[in-house]
């Protein structure tokens, strides 16, 4: 097992190198969103575009229900978050903490993703109706 001082100074330099690499993307996501949202009062593209949320709307506040332990105001949100939380722990765990190559973390991430598009198709009758009575 490696000191603690080298896993520390190993996870900030892979942190470093990610954000060296992802940085700009993450700006420029960051500034398109914050425009997004004082142009049209609104973050969710396909909500802005086509009247209807997509299947991450709510996610956020979902998962932050989760960090604070508010499980049925989470559920409501968004039952997805109750997998995209462990997920993203597992997936910073693995990349900072344990500094493995992550490629068995993406099976269960796209199992998410799959989960969540699941939820999407079986409550979209619901989403519609609801739409449709406003």
């Amino acid at each position: 097992m490696k000191p603690k001082r080298i896993m520390i100074e190993s996870a900030m330099y892979e942190l470093k190198q990610d954000l060296k690499l992802y940085g700009k993307p993450l700006l420029l996501t960051a500034m398109v969103l914050v425009a997004m949202q004082l142009i049209f009062h609104e973050l969710c593209p396909m909500k802005i575009l086509l009247g209807i949320p997509c299947p991450g709307c709510g996610l956020t506040h979902a998962c932050l229900d989760i960090l604070t332990f508010h499980w049925k105001k989470a559920w409501n949100w968004n039952p997805a978050g109750f997998l995209w939380v462990p997920s993203i722990l597992l997936l910073l765990w693995m990349r900072y903490i344990k500094q493995h190559r992550i490629k068995y973390v993406f099976v269960f991430f796209w199992f998410t993703v799959g989960m969540t598009l699941l939820n999407y198709v079986i409550n979209f009758g619901n989403i519609i109706a609801e739409y449709k009575a406003l």
